[in-house]
């Protein structure tokens, strides 16, 4: 999960079904969705782009109770972008060029028409069904035994009842949204199984718009959601015996659910503990402020976490970092540029320059040892200034470094 965890912030897409209810009320106090689309631009963009369509079924509430309604609603949509500028300038969104942004994969992590029935590998009751790619797993949406007893329950309910016409018109614009959300989902390629139903070519300015959000089979979360939520509201709103209903679908769900809970069961406690156990990494912490990763390619995250963390712990930048979108580009090539000033005796005295990848430890070793500290320290190969303060502390560094 490391390396998504800010996607599990699905509260955010509760909060915003939630404000959608309140608004339907007339409850829902202004502020909301500015405080919600901000906070969704610091976990995940993708959650800003989920929360676009909400917002629009909460103003469509708004218009329906209000008179006057749309300079409120153009002072709403002001404030919202505001903010959105605001927090995406403060974390440097704008520092990134369209093609850092937008991505090629539009398609292939897509959802399959199945994904509400296909448990994967996460069902003690039904197999695992096709998909049309390996990135589908991404579009995972299976809603379980339990949701589906539930949801066939509920929709019987609302066939035998005459829905009134007040449902209808809370009803629709969720319907209206879900469709949208399946759309963007499904992509210019659409999938049922391995059988490929529709396969078009969209225009180069389109298909770099929704190449920022290639993982598009994440946008069916919300459609969940709607489904899971109105088998359940509705249950308990229409049926006599609501309890039974729900308790029987409960049981069911989790029964379906073991393999999905054995593998997120934790047997025990674990503690972490950091592969950087010398009592070097706290002296250097003291005479250091920044880490310098190389080479600073993609492949770091192998060796980053660790780093990150000790990093994080002893207030030290560090040159790389894993982010939903980044300029890679300039990353490598600053890693590139600072490489070529080391070969040229050119380093700054507080930084600790760490190598990681076995070809560029070579390189070290050999370009380097004639005008910096090169140290192994719990298996990390790193290079010092001569002038670096940690060289006039007491600190003992002969076990660790070889001096020039």
């Amino acid at each position: 999960m490391f390396m998504h965890n800010s996607l599990s912030a699905h509260w955010i897409l509760l909060f915003a079904i939630w404000f959608i209810v309140l608004e339907y009320r007339h409850k829902l106090w202004r502020g909301a969705w500015i405080l919600l689309f901000a906070a969704s631009l610091l976990v995940h963009p993708y959650l800003v782009a989920m929360l676009v369509p909400l917002w629009a079924i909460s103003l469509y509430f708004q218009s329906m109770h209000e008179k006057k309604i749309w300079p409120k609603v153009v002072v709403d949509i002001l404030a919202v972008s505001g903010v959105l500028l605001l927090v995406g300038y403060s974390i440097g969104i704008f520092s990134l060029k369209i093609n850092h942004l937008a991505q090629s994969s539009y398609g292939f992590y897509s959802w399959n028409m199945n994904g509400f029935l296909n448990p994967l590998y996460t069902s003690a009751f039904l197999k695992e069904m096709l998909t049309g790619t390996s990135g589908q797993y991404e579009g995972y949406s299976y809603l379980g035994l339990g949701n589906l007893l539930i949801l066939i329950a509920a929709f019987y309910l609302l066939v035998q009842k005459d829905v009134p016409r007040r449902q209808l018109s809370f009803i629709l614009p969720f319907l209206i949204a879900a469709s949208l959300f399946v759309l963007f989902s499904l992509t210019n390629q659409g999938l049922l199984g391995n059988r490929l139903l529709w396969d078009f070519k969209l225009p180069q300015f389109i298909s770099d718009l929704f190449g920022m959000f290639q993982g598009s089979g994440r946008f069916i979360w919300p459609v969940f959601y709607f489904l899971v939520l109105f088998g359940l509201i509705y249950i308990i709103r229409n049926d006599r015996l609501p309890t039974l209903i729900l308790a029987l679908g409960l049981i069911i769900q989790l029964a379906d659910m073991q393999p999905l809970i054995e593998i997120k069961r934790i047997e025990g406690t674990a503690e972490y503990q950091t592969p950087m156990q010398s009592e070097f990494w706290s002296q250097a912490a003291q005479s250091n402020r920044h880490l310098f990763l190389l080479p600073a390619w993609d492949d770091v995250i192998s060796i980053y976490q660790p780093i990150a963390l000790y990093a994080q712990q002893n207030q030290l930048t560090i040159n790389w970092s894993f982010f939903a979108r980044g300029d890679y580009v300039s990353i490598a090539t600053l890693g590139r540029q600072v490489w070529q000033e080391l070969q040229a005796g050119q380093s700054d005295p507080q930084t600790m320059y760490i190598f990681w990848h076995p070809e560029w430890v070579e390189n070290a070793q050999e370009n380097l040892a004639g005008n910096m500290l090169l140290c192994t320290v719990d298996g990390y190969t790193i290079a010092l200034s001569v002038e670096n303060p940690i060289t006039r502390t007491n600190f003992d560094l002969n076990p660790y470094c070889t001096f020039p």
